[in-house]
């Protein structure tokens, strides 16, 4: 398997006689949160139609922040991931900006675009909070973690044939199913990395696991329905250790047609945050039926 994502265009991967200073320069470039251009490959397919899945959007977008927030010793503690429209799957620009810096929180921004015919369109953004961690003396506390994956159940991704993100993680279930009604626990890890040739960060998993809370606890039948969420919300207290990160995830949904997938994210330790993703609940089959 490869990755999520390879380096594309000028900033790619080292073609020219000296590979060793073309490294270089790409790293000084990313470092500082530069515009990066890559390319989706097809494990970044989602089950909604030709465009990518939540999950490595969510990671490419957290990646670039940390990379713009590396003068901030601490801990991504909140990110939202806003989904403008499907992410298609190909070439894209990523790019960070920190436009309020600190030394103990700072507020960064991030940025995919995609090629279209008339330019560049932006189809993906986060905000985030970086805040300053360094031991003291405020007491530890933490909630237990979930069973283990090592007692979950290995489960299909979606009742779909095919490659794409279904390829590109491990799941285990310890409570719930795919696309059964209610709530549902499972634990998941990368298979591949989201950049080639880059060790996913702690956030990136936890934002690959969080955008999947719709996918194992979704209250309606996903063959008639479809649950499109349009943004993700991850708060961290702590980074997740480790190759495996857990959710246990509830959603609920309203007369209207929109609903809310409540995540707890967890590692083998104990729980470190939660998350949320806001759905747009409409039947495969009627009039307002859309991909958003």
């Amino acid at each position: 398997m490869t990755a999520f994502y390879e380096p594309d265009g000028p900033w790619g991967r080292p073609s020219d006689p000296e590979p060793a200073r073309a490294a270089t320069a790409e790293a000084d470039r990313t470092a500082a949160g530069a515009a990066r251009r890559v390319r989706a490959t097809e494990l970044t397919r989602g089950p909604w139609g030709e465009a990518q899945h939540g999950g490595p959007v969510a990671a490419l977008l957290g990646g670039a922040i940390e990379r713009a927030t590396t003068e901030v010793d601490g801990l991504v503690a909140r990110i939202a991931v806003e989904l403008l429209r499907p992410v298609p799957i190909g070439a894209l620009t990523v790019s960070a900006e920190v436009p309020r810096p600190g030394r103990r929180a700072a507020w960064a921004l991030a940025r995919v675009e995609a090629s279209e015919g008339d330019g560049p369109a932006e189809v993906a953004r986060a905000h985030a909070w970086v805040l300053r961690t360094e031991d003291g003396d405020a007491p530890t506390v933490e909630d237990p973690p979930p069973p283990p994956p090592e007692e979950g159940a290995e489960q299909p991704f979606y009742p779909m044939a095919g490659t794409g993100f279904v390829d590109a993680v491990d799941v285990r279930f310890t409570r719930g199913e795919w696309v059964a009604s209610g709530p549902a626990t499972a634990w998941f890890r990368l298979r591949v990395p989201v950049i080639a040739d880059e060790e996913p960060s702690p956030l990136q998993r936890a934002l690959v696991a969080g955008d999947c809370g719709n996918g194992i606890s979704g209250a309606v039948d996903f063959a008639t329905h479809t649950y499109v969420n349009p943004d993700l919300t991850v708060a961290l207290h702590r980074a997740p250790r480790g190759e495996w990160v857990a959710i246990d995830a509830r959603t609920t949904v309203g007369p209207g047609g929109i609903g809310l997938a409540r995540t707890t994210i967890a590692d083998r330790q104990g729980v470190v945050g939660a998350g949320s993703q806001s759905l747009l609940v409409r039947s495969r089959h009627g009039p307002a039926h859309a991909t958003a």
